[in-house]
């Protein structure tokens, strides 16, 4: 058994780079990393501000799906809590429109290299899972162009290199988030993705692995990911810092948004 005590909320990453700008918030009252000795996670443990929330903060050993499982199976196993949520960055998918400092809320998440080796070629199977609908719901309808904009003139990131644009928040019904154990630098995998799926918008390499283990485990979740990239051999961090801002101011407002509505409540 865990030594963790259980919280009402957890929010993953696949680096803790992804979650700076959340463990610097002061007003979550962050306690120091602890390790869990049973099942070697790492984490912190505050309070979403205002509210008698808590809120365990986690991040994974590496980046990928295998990662991004064990992480969410610890986090579950260890926490129980009523929301699991991950937050960071992810490619963008240009030829539907998307936009570098876009955010992705996708409905599901895909496997999109999955299948068997047979007679000298590759059999595809896709893989797919949804985030809870019940939260996706509430999400369609929280993230108005006001609140984007709040977010994205906020004064606490006054210098920060940021796209000249309020971000387009893509989360209509059936958005996609296409996921694989590969860092994508060229644009012909982002079609060979899309062949699966036409409303593919993101792509990365760990949604679905999250909502796979989440499901699996009954635990509600959801992502949020910023748009860095789109794919391409020029791909730089250049926007790192303004799009996990992004991701996670977004998931923030959110939260505090259905505690206030009553929607999120305390175990």
């Amino acid at each position: 058994m865990s030594d963790c005590v259980p919280v009402d909320i957890v929010v993953i990453s696949a680096l803790k780079s992804e979650l700076d700008y959340l463990l610097d918030r002061e007003d979550f009252n962050w306690s120091k990393f602890e390790d869990d000795p049973i099942s070697s996670l790492q984490y912190k443990i505050g309070t979403l501000p205002e509210t008698d929330i808590t809120i365990a903060a986690a991040y994974a050993r590496g980046m990928g799906l295998t990662d991004s499982a064990i992480l969410t199976t610890q986090a579950i196993t260890a926490f129980k809590p009523e929301l699991l949520g991950m937050i960071g960055i992810c490619a963008g998918r240009e030829d539907k429109g998307v936009n570098i400092g876009d955010l992705i809320i996708p409905d599901k998440a895909y496997h999109y290299r999955f299948g068997s080796f047979k007679n000298g070629k590759i059999e595809k199977e896709q893989k797919v899972e949804q985030i809870n609908q019940k939260y996706s719901q509430y999400m369609r309808s929280f993230f108005t162009e006001e609140i984007m904009g709040e977010i994205h003139t906020n004064k606490k990131i006054k210098g920060t290199l940021k796209p000249d644009r309020n971000p387009k928040v893509w989360n209509e019904q059936d958005m996609a988030m296409g996921s694989s154990d590969f860092v994508v630098k060229d644009v012909t995998l982002v079609e060979e993705a899309a062949e699966w799926e036409r409303k593919l918008v993101g792509i990365e390499m760990e949604s679905y692995a999250v909502l796979r283990t989440a499901n699996l485990l009954n635990t509600k979740a959801i992502i949020i990911k910023a748009v860095i990239d789109l794919a391409d051999p020029h791909k730089n961090d250049s926007y790192f810092y303004y799009t996990t801002y992004l991701a996670t101011e977004a998931f923030i407002r959110f939260l505090t948004d259905t505690v206030q509505q009553g929607y999120l409540k305390k175990k």
